[in-house]
């Protein structure tokens, strides 16, 4: 079950990502091995007669996805036109790497029909200038790493539209950037209400990479309480600081669980950072914002990916979304909005910590104070 490393782009280019090597499986246990690898399946050039038997032609391997991309007129999603209405779509990666549709305008409820007793679904919100074709492959490699680690889970990767580097080179930045927020703030306007529907019947999950973190946090005040279970930040370009902002406390309450993975040598957060001031998805956490449902993984360890920006699926980051899923946060869930004052913070306790908090007050509780001894506690 094991494998060697290969080069990964993710995001970044057309090839499907390095395989996890023997880093891989610290949360779980691989089983088997990759379809067909040892079976030799549709490579018979002979059957020993000298009689050529024609090879067994592989099955299209069919694939889900949530968009708001607008379909342009040769049937392919456009990473440029405005977001229209969030819909489910099928499609298919051919050899080629290219992204092509095969059914549009899927309801959500045909989507949870297809769901698996007790599956989890993660969604994969896509970075910059990322094309449909890339952001499917990346959702593919997870897909197929967490499935070998026995996690039942579905990938979606949502696209939307991301702009495109063609389109980049014909205007300014600032004028791209600017479009780029605007369909941002559009997509999750979009997509908050098919999360919120889809949270209703099955857990959602979410890992977002670079400016996929933008749609994220836009998602996150149009939705209740808990309705992520699991937020996995990759190269998060948001300000260093933003959960003692706003936008990270609308985050916190709507994701259970937040894990930020950084690489302190990320080349794009660095150019970034001079415009911008210091990146979330280039350092640890702030002293004292790492609690029980927020944390960080240092992923600087991490080579062999483009610019040390596009390891989205990296083995580490593929370990560290392994462990969150595997993790019981039923204890670490805050209240409902409407058991609190809106903005009002719950005090969440882990259990093993609760229970020395218990342990405490009944110390002092049973402690008698010797005559003329002065104690401390």
């Amino acid at each position: 079950g094991s494998s060697t490393a290969s080069s990964a782009a993710g995001d970044c280019g057309p090839a499907d990502g390095a395989s996890s090597g023997a880093g891989a499986g610290r949360y779980y246990e691989k089983s088997g091995s990759h379809d067909g690898a040892a079976s030799g399946q549709g490579r018979t050039a002979g059957n020993g007669s000298g009689t050529r038997v024609p090879r067994r032609r592989r099955p299209t391997r069919v694939y889900k996805a949530l968009t708001c991309c607008a379909v342009d007129a040769q049937g392919n999603l456009c990473a440029e036109k405005e977001p229209c209405p969030v819909r489910a779509v099928e499609y298919t990666i051919e050899r080629a790497n290219t992204f092509r549709i095969l059914r549009d305008n899927i309801d959500l409820s045909e989507l949870e029909d297809h769901l698996g007793s007790d599956q989890r679904i993660v969604l994969y919100m896509h970075g910059w200038l990322s094309t449909p074709a890339q952001a499917a492959i990346s959702a593919r490699r997870m897909q197929q790493e967490w499935k070998r680690g026995s996690l039942n889970v579905l990938v979606l990767p949502v696209l939307w539209p991301a702009g495109t580097i063609d389109r980049l080179a014909q205007r300014s930045l600032a004028s791209w950037h600017s479009s780029v927020e605007a369909r941002c703030t559009a997509s999750a306007e979009l997509l908050a209400p098919a999360v919120e529907e889809l949270a209703e019947s099955v857990q959602i999950n979410v890992v977002a990479h670079a400016m996929g973190h933008q749609l994220l946090l836009e998602t996150a005040p149009l939705l209740p309480r808990n309705t992520y279970a699991r937020a996995v930040l990759v190269a998060a370009d948001v300000d260093a600081n933003i959960f003692a902002k706003p936008a990270g406390e609308a985050l916190m309450e709507a994701a259970t669980l937040v894990r930020g993975c950084f690489h302190q040598s990320d080349a794009v957060l660095l150019l970034s950072e001079q415009v911008h001031g210091k990146r979330l998805g280039q350092q640890a956490l702030v002293a004292g914002s790492v609690t029980a449902r927020l944390a960080d993984v240092r992923c600087s360890h991490t080579t062999g990916h483009p610019l040390n920006h596009f390891y989205q699926t990296s083995t580490a980051v593929l370990d560290a979304v392994g462990l969150a899923l595997s993790a019981n946060i039923a204890d670490l869930r805050t209240p409902s909005r409407g058991s609190l004052p809106f903005g009002k913070k719950a005090t969440v306790y882990l259990p093993e910590a609760q229970a020395k908090v218990d342990e405490l007050a009944s110390l002092i509780q049973s402690h008698t104070q010797r005559v003329a001894t002065s104690t401390h506690i």
